[in-house]
C-alpha cells in the first residue's frame, strides 16, 4: 500500500499547505509507504533548501519578498548581481575589491538569515517542515516535479502526467491517491458531469488535529495502530489490483466486504491512543477533526480537481488529453483515500495559531528551478 500525495505550484496556485500536511500525516499513519510528489521537496525541506541557496539566488529572493526593504540597500538585484559577477570574474582583485565583495556577501547573508527565519517560522505553522525527519527511501519518498517544466523527466524530476496516471518506474501496482480536504470539498460542491462522479465514497475513520504532532509522536502512533494497519495494507493492495481487472460492482463488493470492516478496529486504537487523547483535550468546543474517506473514482475526476484549483500546467493538461485520446485512460477506475475536514479547521495549524494562506508566497519559479 503506497499512498501518493500530489501538490504543485502553478501561477502561485497550490493546495493549502496545512491541508497537504494533514494528508501526508494521515497517509503516513495508515500506509506502508508514502510517495509525496510535486513541489513538497521545497516545503518539507524548506530550511535546508533555502539555507543552502547560492548568494545570487538569495539576492533575487530577497527583492521578491521584501522589495521596499531591498530598495533601502541602494541598488536593484540586477545591479547587485552585475557587481558580484564582475568582482568574481576578476582574476587578480585588489584589496578594495575583495573588501567590497565580502561586504556585499556579509550584508546579504545577514538580511537573508533574518528573512529566512521569519519565513520559516510561518512555514512551520503549516506542519510541512516538521516532516523532514520522516524522509526515507523505503517509507517516505519525495518525487520532485520541475517547477517550470512540469513534464520534464530526468534523474532529478518526474513528469506530472505520469504521476497523475500512476505510471511509476517500479510498476508495483500498489498505488492509490491520498487526496487533501480540497478534493472532498470539490466533490461536494461542484456540479460534476455524470462520467466524472465518484463511483462510491465511504467514511472510514476520523483523526483529531494530527497536524500538531511532531515526528516522534507520529511514529509512536503509527507503531500503536500497526497491528491493525498491517492487515489493511495487504487488503488495499488486492483492492488496487482488482480495480484494474474487475467490474465496479465486484470491486465495490470487495471494498465493503474486505476493506471497510477493518477500520472500526483502527478507529478504536486511534480513540484510545494517549497521544491523540492529549491532543483532543486542548479543544473545548468545535474540535477540529479530519475524516478519512475511501472509494473509487474515474482518473479524470482527479485531473479535473487539480485543473479546477489551477494546479496543472498547460503542458501537463495537453499531455493528459493526448494520453486520454490514445487509450481513454481517464475512464480508468482507481481507488482513493481522501481527507474531509470538520469543526474549526483554522485550528489545524501546526501551532494552534491562525495565519492566512496568502502569507506563504514562495519565491518565483526561477528561484525554485534546480537544474
Amino acid at each position: 500500500m503506497r499512498a501518493v500525495i500530489h501538490n504543485f505550484i502553478h501561477d502561485n496556485k497550490t493546495i493549502n499547505l496545512s491541508s497537504e500536511s494533514v494528508a501526508l500525516r494521515s497517509a503516513f499513519l495508515l500506509s506502508e509507504q508514502v510517495l509525496s510528489t510535486g513541489w513538497s521537496y521545497s516545503t518539507i525541506c524548506y530550511d535546508k533548501f533555502y539555507r543552502e541557496m547560492d548568494i545570487e539566488l538569495k539576492i533575487i529572493a530577497l527583492e521578491q519578498r521584501n522589495p521596499e526593504e531591498f530598495k533601502n540597500m541602494g541598488s536593484s538585484s540586477e545591479e547587485m548581481l552585475h557587481v558580484l559577477k564582475m568582482l568574481k570574474k576578476t582574476k587578480h582583485p585588489s584589496p578594495a575589491q575583495i573588501i567590497m565583495l565580502k561586504k556585499i556577501e556579509k550584508t546579504i547573508e545577514k538580511i537573508w538569515e533574518s528573512d529566512h527565519q521569519e519565513f520559516l517560522s510561518k512555514m512551520m505553522l503549516t506542519g510541512m517542515p516538521q516532516l523532514e525527519p520522516l524522509i526515507d527511501k523505503d517509507t517516505f519518498i519525495l518525487l520532485a516535479v520541475h517547477s517550470s517544466k512540469a513534464e520534464l523527466e530526468d534523474k532529478d524530476f518526474y513528469p506530472t502526467s505520469k504521476i497523475l496516471t500512476l505510471d511509476f518506474e517500479d510498476d508495483k501496482e500498489i498505488d492509490l491517491f491520498f487526496l487533501p480536504m480540497e478534493f472532498m470539498l470539490y466533490v461536494d460542491t461542484q456540479s460534476l458531469k455524470r462520467h466524472s462522479k465518484p463511483f462510491y465514497f465511504r467514511q472510514l475513520l476520523s483523526f483529531p488535529n494530527i497536524n500538531v504532532l511532531n515526528v516522534e509522536e507520529l511514529k509512536a502512533i503509527k507503531a500503536n495502530i500497526s497491528p491493525e494497519t498491517k492487515v489493511l495494507h495487504g487488503r488495499v493492495d488486492e483492492w488496487v489490483k482488482a480495480c484494474a481487472t474487475q467490474s465496479e460492482r465486484e470491486t465495490r463488493n470487495f471494498f465493503e466486504r474486505e476493506i471497510q470492516p477493518l477500520f472500526p478496529a483502527i478507529q478504536k486504537k486511534i480513540d484510545t491512543d494517549t497521544i491523540l487523547q492529549h491532543v483532543n483535550s486542548h479543544y473545548v468546543d468545535d474540535k477540529p477533526r479530519v475524516d478519512v474517506m475511501g472509494g473509487e473514482v474515474p482518473l479524470s475526476l482527479i485531473w479535473d480537481f487539480y485543473s479546477f484549483i489551477g494546479n496543472l500546467s498547460e503542458e501537463t493538461l495537453a499531455r493528459l488529453e493526448e494520453l486520454n485520446k490514445l487509450s481513454e485512460i481517464g475512464k480508468r477506475r482507481v481507488p482513493v483515500l481522501a481527507n474531509r475536514g470538520h469543526g474549526d479547521l483554522k485550528n489545524l495549524k501546526a501551532k494552534m495559531k491562525e495565519i492566512k494562506q496568502e502569507e506563504f508566497v514562495m519565491p518565483s519559479r526561477k528561484i525554485m528551478d534546480i537544474d
